[in-house]
């Protein structure tokens, strides 16, 4: 069984901001210390927030509306160039319980067929585990970056 870390989790200058440090960096970070390069030749190094890119993107991390990736993920992150799907993608999977939200696998994704449609999770960040109370505050933060 992996570990999981409880969290406290913030949306703050456009990134998700977990037990006081940005996500991005870490992922940066999970490239460094062994996560794919360059998933599938895309430019995987400019990544911008699903919540500031992608409508629905909030009623999927509660679990309100189907995921928008392979395998039952959800995007973090999309391509920084055009705020779409094109290219590699962050995702991650989101389970929502009575008194917690889990995300967990936190990972590279591709949804174009020439890459197969794979998930390669990083391994350097946990399965973090969220109080329901902090996680809707989250989301209440993220409202005022939000696409519509």
């Amino acid at each position: 069984m992996e570990d999981i870390v409880e969290a406290h989790i913030e949306f703050l200058e456009y990134d998700y901001v977990i037990n006081g440090a940005p996500l991005h960096p870490a992922i940066m970070d999970g490239i460094k210390a062994g996560g794919p390069n360059d998933f599938g030749g895309q430019g995987s190094r400019h990544f911008a927030s699903s919540v500031i890119c992608q409508p629905e993107t909030l009623s999927r991390l509660l679990g309100e509306k189907k995921n928008d990736l392979i395998h039952g993920l959800t995007s973090l992150y999309v391509c920084g160039h055009c705020g779409g799907y094109d290219g590699t993608l962050i995702g991650v999977h989101v389970n929502v319980y009575e008194r917690s939200v889990v995300w967990s696998n936190i990972g590279f994704t591709s949804d174009t067929i020439e890459l197969n449609a794979k998930h390669i999770a990083l391994k350097s960040i946990p399965t973090y585990s969220f109080k329901k109370s902090n996680y809707n505050d989250f989301i209440e933060q993220a409202r005022k970056f939000e696409t519509q």
